[in-house]
C-alpha cells in the first residue's frame, strides 16, 4: 500500500475534525429534539460525544502523520 502524501493526511484530518464538530452539534440538537425519556437522551449524548472524541483523536493523529 502506498504511503499517503502530506496534503492527503491534511484532508483526512480536516474531515475527521468536521465530522467531530457535526457530532457535537448533533448532541446539542438532540437535547432539544428528543422528547423521550431522560435516560435515552443521556445514552445518546454520551455515545455521540465518545464518537466525537474518537474522531478528534483521528484528526490529531492524521495531522501529525502529515508533518
Amino acid at each position: 500500500m502506498k504511503k499517503l502524501k502530506t496534503y492527503q493526511f491534511n484532508v483526512i484530518a480536516r474531515f475527521c475534525e468536521d465530522v467531530s464538530k457535526a457530532l457535537v452539534i448533533a448532541v446539542i440538537l438532540g437535547q432539544i429534539a428528543i422528547s423521550t425519556s431522560v435516560s435515552v437522551r443521556i445514552i445518546l449524548s454520551v455515545a455521540t460525544c465518545l464518537v466525537a472524541l474518537i474522531m478528534l483523536y483521528f484528526a490529531i493523529y492524521f495531522s501529525r502523520e502529515g508533518k
